[in-house]
């Protein structure tokens, strides 16, 4: 409907830490700081996406003002919002296993659940959602589990070749994305 909205907040990132964006948040508009002012809001209604968050980002301790539509009990509200910007600690974002202790028909059975929060994949190539489920598998396996969970329900998304390549640890052949 040519509105960017918010599908969900990445953790540890500089809008979840502020407590003042969440999910289905429309940005209307966004506003730069030069020499520590505020300029005028661009207005980024119809943009395309990649060019909204273009705009968004900047370097780490820079501001960035957000203005923010957003519904509640039928009405619409108007927000600013100014953050800071900061790096993302991919550890924040990386997947992890937890264990579980659960009786199945009489049998305690141990299971392994791997969260999955995005498809993530570092510039430099030394971090990858993939190959961290790899190594959860094989952590998994040493520790004996019987059963394995792989939770994405809050997974919003990222990198396509790296969900490709995570999806070939489950399965040989066959497409993936067509």
């Amino acid at each position: 409907d040519g509105f960017t909205v918010v599908d969900s907040l990445v953790k540890g990132g500089a809008a979840e830490r502020s407590g003042k964006i969440f999910p289905k948040d429309k940005i209307i508009a966004v506003g730069q700081f030069k020499k520590g002012r505020p300029q005028v809001f661009e207005n980024v209604v119809e943009w395309d996406l990649r060019d909204v968050v273009r705009l968004i980002r900047g370097k780490k301790g820079t501001k960035v003002r957000l203005k923010i539509l957003r519904s509640k009990k039928g009405k619409t509200e108007h927000h600013t919002v100014t953050l800071v910007r900061d790096k993302i600690k991919l550890e924040d974002e990386a997947a992890k296993i937890s264990y579980v202790n659960k009786e199945v028909n009489g049998v305690k059975r141990k299971v392994g659940i791997i969260n999955l929060p995005s498809f993530y994949a570092s510039s430099k190539g030394d971090r990858s959602s993939a190959r961290d489920v790899k190594n959860i598998i094989k952590e998994a396996r040493n520790e004996n589990v019987d059963g394995l969970i792989l939770d994405m329900s809050q997974n919003g998304g990222g990198s396509l070749s790296d969900a490709v390549e995570l999806a070939g640890l489950f399965f040989k052949t066959g497409n993936v994305v067509k």
